[in-house]
């Protein structure tokens, strides 16, 4: 019988991982961390829930952190499965697990938990991977009745939804489901697998209505724009894979159009700019109109002014001390790293500003920020209580989907049930309060939880899969 294992990232957002069971044992899409909070370390998912079967395949959606951290993880317990990724997501995972480890051992230098998992296992996971290409059916090896289909979730560059499908039935796991029109992502496609068993669907937006993606952007610029003919410098906290690279295009944009002042420097600071690089060497990875510019002396956004890399504490401290200037830096939240020590020089001039552009959790120090500035005037930064005279605001700038386009992707799948997970719980009941009007079968996992299909007449078995053939 078909059965699927929600093995972390159900009823939060973090540690995502979902396990599909069939007659050749489990493929498991995702092996993401938990961020990790204040005193609580980060956490892999129910890995051990995978005892009572081999593990077939490994799979995974997307670079970021909270969908791949775990792989070196469980990787080691599943030593023989193959693990399979897009060719974009292949060429970030390096990165961002380095980055992943580093912040691991920093942690448990300063008294915290050791990694979960070493270079080594790092490294003997990435030499078994190996690309998987949308739109193709994938016979996994040894595995001759599990077979791999997957399109583009347009959420970021090389990203992934992923279809399972058994002789005992198909399931989707949608990744997360990106918004349209960003610059960098290609729009999402259709679901694989249409009429599957199961989808397995983020919800992290399923509670609100997405902004007016030009007006946004458009806002952002005006602002920045301010910002610095006031003579500040304007830092947007940006995370490092996605955010980064997307609001360094937006501010080319604007500069292109006149939007900004000309010749200001904008300053990329940290993992984004490996992150910048590897983009600029897959053009055809990237959003259709944004791939003709890689490689332009002039309009290229990753290499070409008025981008500058910031690769020092003196470069940082330069870049303070210049002419206005906008500096893209991490952690997007403001939690640390090089975004962190630009605010805390920033918090207290009032012709600069910080500019949030992505998810911004309640309890961080960004929405901490955001409300100082909006009427408190002050903030407790880094245990210290400091006056924020700094301009402070957010735009809606996700790489999510929004309700609305969440509604339509599972309208597009035709699938018996829907499964929501990726999301908190306001989320969650709000998605599968308006997937249940439109007449659709929902359910609420957590964590731990095993779904098998109920009952029904039983189906005509699809026919075997030849390997490299063109999905249906």
């Amino acid at each position: 019988m078909l059965r699927v294992a929600f093995l972390g990232g159900a009823g939060a957002i973090g540690a995502s991982a979902i396990a599909v069971g069939g007659p050749d044992g489990w493929v498991v899409v995702d092996a993401g961390m938990t961020p990790g909070d204040g005193d609580a370390p980060p956490r892999p998912p129910r890995l051990d829930l995978l005892a009572d079967a081999p593990v077939a395949a490994i799979v995974i959606t997307h670079a970021h952190g909270d969908h791949c951290g775990a792989l070196p993880l469980l990787a080691a317990q599943a030593p023989h499965a193959p693990i399979y990724a897009s060719a974009a997501t292949l060429r970030l995972l390096p990165l961002m697990l380095g980055d992943s480890l580093a912040h691991m051992e920093r942690a448990h230098a300063a008294g915290g938990p050791p990694p979960y998992w070493t270079r080594r296992d790092m490294t003997r996971a990435l030499a078994r991977a190996r690309p998987l290409q949308a739109g193709i059916l994938t016979v996994v090896p040894g595995a001759p009745r599990t077979a791999l289909r997957a399109t583009a979730s347009g959420h970021i560059v090389g990203a992934l939804a992923i279809g399972v499908r058994t002789p005992w039935g198909a399931v989707v796991v949608s990744g997360d489901v990106g918004a349209p029109r960003q610059r960098t992502a290609p729009e999402p496609q259709l679901p694989p697998f249409i009429g599957a068993a199961l989808l397995a669907l983020e919800a992290t937006y399923g509670d609100r209505a997405g902004a007016d993606r030009v007006d946004e952007e458009r806002r952002l610029a005006h602002d920045v724009a301010m910002c610095l003919a006031r003579g500040g410098h304007a830092l947007i906290p940006a995370f490092a894979l996605g955010r980064a690279q997307e609001a360094l295009c937006i501010l080319h944009a604007a500069a292109r159009r006149g939007d900004l002042p000309p010749g200001t420097p904008i300053y990329l600071d940290g993992l984004a700019q490996r992150i910048a690089a590897v983009y600029a060497r897959q053009p055809d990875a990237l959003h259709p109109a944004l791939a003709p510019l890689v490689g332009d002396a002039a309009a290229d956004p990753f290499r070409s002014p008025p981008t500058c890399a910031v690769r020092s504490a003196t470069q940082r401290r330069a870049a303070l001390a210049g002419p206005p200037a906008v500096i893209i830096a991490g952690s997007g939240m403001l939690h640390g790293g090089a975004a962190a020590a630009y605010a805390d020089a920033l918090l207290d001039d009032p012709r600069s500003g910080i500019f949030l552009v992505g998810h911004v959790a309640p309890a961080s120090p960004g929405a901490a920020l955001l409300a100082a500035a909006a009427g408190a005037g002050t903030v407790v930064w880094d245990g210290r209580m400091r006056r924020v005279r700094c301009h402070a605001a957010r735009y809606a700038l996700s790489a999510h989907a929004d309700a609305d386009a969440l509604v339509a992707y599972a309208r597009a799948a035709q699938v018996q049930t829907t499964a929501l997970v990726h999301g908190d719980a306001a989320a969650r009941a709000a998605l599968a309060q308006r997937l249940r009007a439109a007449g659709m079968e929902v359910i609420l996992p957590e964590d731990g939880a095993i779904w098998t299909p109920p009952s029904r007449p039983a189906a005509r078995e699809a026919p075997r899969a030849r390997r490299g053939a063109a999905a249906p």
